[in-house]
């Protein structure tokens, strides 16, 4: 269960910290998961407010624990060149990865720093006492090693390289699902070495249970002949590529939170995208029951309506980097009976 999530210098992000802590609003409790984190957390804002690099820049730091992932790592641009015209002699800023995060009864604390898309430095503390550290090539992983080892592998963390002996943390880091929002580019254990629509035939009845309200009488089998499989409608067949993209996402997401351990998270770029916004209520009512944490960011402000203050962040940027500040922040005194969706689109939070 992650409690906070930081990243420092990726993409158009200078920093960002989000809280998933709960705040003291008193109404709806449904949305408090073990009684310490809200769930989901939703990040809204303006086209070009830099929504999607947070979904990007953890992309980037999560491939640092899969040897068969390497997205694309990219600095803050801008503040890059602000940093060079500055000091020219150095060039690259650090960027940093820190997240604090609870497994069973103990507490974590780990902190990844990369320049020029190498590791330079590592920590993981837990219950206050630091189990590993690493400055460049060299490590100590503390109850193992009594002396540093070191590491030919600069862009991979050592979570990784040591995943027998961290395989608590390893587990947990490789079981996280990142959907970026043009749906081609995931991040996903159940999807590692599978085809996706093993897993829709796998899981249809499931999917089918879920949406079936939803979907009607336009509700599908999914069938395997020797080669491929096909949807069945009634007693016609299409090739399963015709499903359209609204049901394919749906699918995928509701497919990611029925495969993701309890206490595991998923973070979706777009999540409305061609989807119904009764589906929303689905999608958020499954998370909570698997007790998987989401995030996700939307334009679709329907789904308002179902959060608390301390569930919603509002992005904007400022010519140099983007902005990430919790609604709770802007308003302290948010009361149930106001309306948050309507407050947004009067720009009341100026996004």
């Amino acid at each position: 269960m992650i409690l906070k999530l930081k990243l420092i210098n990726v993409f158009s992000i200078g920093e960002v910290e989000l809280d998933f802590n709960r705040a003291r609003y008193a109404y709806k409790k449904d949305m408090i998961l073990n009684d310490i984190v809200v769930n989901p957390l939703a990040i809204y804002g303006f086209n070009g407010s830099g929504k999607s690099s947070l979904f990007k820049g953890l992309a980037s730091f999560i491939s640092f624990f899969d040897y068969d992932n390497n997205y694309e790592f990219e600095n803050n641009y801008l503040l890059e060149q602000k940093a060079k015209k500055e000091n020219n002699n150095y060039p690259y800023l650090i960027s940093k990865f820190i997240i604090s995060f609870k497994l069973d009864n103990d507490l974590y604390d780990f902190e990844m720093q990369v320049c020029n898309k190498e590791i330079i430095k590592e920590e993981l503390i837990k219950n206050n006492l630091k189990i590993l550290e690493r400055i460049g090539n060299k490590y100590l992983l503390y109850s193992y090693y009594n002396s540093y080892k070191e590491t030919k592998v600069l862009n991979k963390s050592i979570i990784l390289i040591e995943k027998e002996n961290l395989k608590e943390v390893y587990d947990y880091f490789s079981h996280f699902s990142i959907i970026l929002d043009d749906r081609t580019i995931s991040i996903a254990y159940a999807l590692k070495n599978k085809n996706i629509y093993d897993l829709f035939y796998k899981y249809q009845k499931e999917i089918n249970d879920i949406t079936s309200d939803i979907l009607g009488a336009y509700n599908y089998e999914i069938i395997k002949d020797k080669y491929n499989y096909l949807l069945k409608y009634d007693d016609n067949y299409l090739p399963i590529t015709k499903l359209s993209r609204g049901t394919f996402n749906l699918n995928l997401i509701i497919t990611l939170i029925l495969t993701s351990p309890k206490g595991n998270i998923i973070f979706i770029d777009d999540l409305d995208t061609n989807l119904h916004p009764f589906t929303l209520e689905k999608i958020l009512n499954l998370s909570k029951e698997k007790q998987i944490q989401l995030v996700f960011s939307s334009h679709n402000t329907h789904f308002m309506q179902y959060l608390r203050p301390d569930q919603i962040y509002i992005v904007s940027f400022n010519g140099e980097e983007s902005k990430f500040k919790r609604l709770s922040e802007f308003k302290e005194n948010i009361r149930e009976i106001n309306n948050i969706e309507k407050m947004y689109l009067a720009y009341a939070f100026k996004a």
